[in-house]
């Protein structure tokens, strides 16, 4: 009998146990990552990327900026900067990018629930200064999400 209970007890367990790691999958296969932005640096040896992550209704869109060697085509990307809940007007979510020289790339925002940026970088031997600048206003930039409004807003 203890046997058999002890049994019952290890396949409950598991049972359990997988089901915990199903849903934890599936959460999180649930967020995007969409590439909405794409700049290379003015000598042509950096390219910057801004991808905005959204985890669904209850999450704010959040903004993860890469930067790479132009030339490598598979080569990997370091991330930079992660912004969360960031906006470049009242109704328009994202961050803008733009290179100010060969290495200096500069993030513009409104505001944003968090910021981290790694301010000095490095990317195929050359030091990139990361240089985040909130209280930007963009009036032309659409309401909504960037991925959303990149897809030409087809809901809308």
């Amino acid at each position: 009998m203890r046997g058999l209970l002890k049994g019952l007890l290890t396949c409950l367990s598991l049972a359990l146990g997988g089901l915990l790691l199903l849903g934890l999958l599936l959460n999180f296969a649930c967020v995007s990552r969409d590439e909405v932005s794409h700049l290379t640096s003015p000598d042509g040896a950096v390219e910057a990327t801004l991808i905005e992550t959204n985890g669904g209704a209850t999450t704010s869109f959040g903004y993860e900026v890469r930067l790479r060697r132009a030339d490598s085509w598979f080569g990997s990307s370091t991330q930079v900067a992660y912004f969360y809940g960031a906006v470049r007007s009242e109704c328009a979510y994202g961050v803008n990018m733009r290179w100010t020289g060969p290495t200096t790339l500069q993030l513009e925002y409104l505001r944003a629930y968090s910021a981290d940026v790694d301010d000095k970088s490095r990317v195929g031997g050359k030091r990139i200064t990361i240089a985040a600048r909130s209280g930007v206003a963009d009036p032309s930039a659409a309401c909504g999400g960037m991925e959303y409004n990149r897809l030409g807003r087809p809901y809308g």
